[in-house]
């Protein structure tokens, strides 16, 4: 089985949208006197609350089934669907602080009648966003942090295939690094729970690699060092990379 690097072009024209959204926009700053307009941006010592998911792609898949048509299936460490809940607090108008729990979930490129795969993760992330204004009600955000990741699990169901199984792979935790860049908007000001809300689109790209912990078949634990040479060298250490694309509802208090 090969790996090969997978690419979303969604992805890729999200990027230059943002791009532009960088180079072309012009920043916006109130006027101290200015007394008129509502300035989005007075959000220092403000809480910050939001829900987002997210859909993306792995930087690195591997095959797993070869279908009766020939046709390869694989699976990526990296991207897939998931959501998460963030609490953050605005250390000044520009900069805030944020902690994230979530969880993600990839699956076959194909779904199949007879068989199944996913990699399931759960993560913790701290992530530092500073605001850049480009109109009024809107910014672009960048930013970064470092992420936990737990609960790392490849699972392949072949069990209905003539001589196939039920494999469960389980991964070590492991650290991770990532970098984000959003635009956010904010929505004209309403008092629903007295709070400040804005909208986001973003990207955001992850470094991670996981480590094989234990390895079971149809709830038989087997040895790593027993796992056949093919089938270990690929599921050993994974590159659980990628890139997704964020929709995120944000809430400041």
């Amino acid at each position: 089985m090969s790996k090969k690097i997978s690419i979303n072009y969604l992805q890729i024209v999200c990027l230059l949208l943002i791009c532009y959204f960088i180079l072309g926009g012009k920043s916006y700053a109130l006027s101290p006197n200015d007394t008129t307009s509502i300035n989005y941006f007075d959000i220092s010592n403000n809480f910050r609350i939001d829900v987002s998911f997210f859909l993306g792609s792995g930087l690195e898949e591997f095959d797993v089934f070869k279908t009766t048509g020939d046709e390869i299936v694989k699976l990526s460490p990296g991207g897939g669907f998931g959501g998460k809940f963030s609490f953050g607090y605005c250390l000044n108008s520009p900069l805030n602080v944020n902690i994230e729990v979530g969880t993600q979930n990839s699956t076959l490129s194909e779904e199949l009648k007879n068989a199944d795969g996913k990699f399931s993760r759960t993560f913790f992330l701290g992530t530092l966003r500073y605001k850049i204004p480009i109109t009024e009600k809107s910014s672009i955000n960048i930013g970064g942090g470092l992420g936990y990741y737990i609960s790392g699990k490849l699972d392949i169901d072949a069990s209905e295939i003539e001589d196939g199984g039920h494999n469960i792979y389980k991964y070590k935790n492991t650290i991770g690094i990532h970098v984000i860049c959003e635009y956010e908007h904010f929505l004209p000001k309403f008092s629903f729970l007295n709070a400040r809300w804005s909208w986001a689109i973003g990207l955001k790209y992850y470094n991670i690699a996981y480590e094989l912990d234990s390895a079971t078949s149809d709830g038989v634990s087997i040895p790593i060092t027993n796992l056949p040479s093919d089938i270990k060298v690929e599921v050993e250490e994974l590159n659980g990379s990628g890139i997704d694309v964020l929709f995120s509802t944000i809430m400041y208090f």
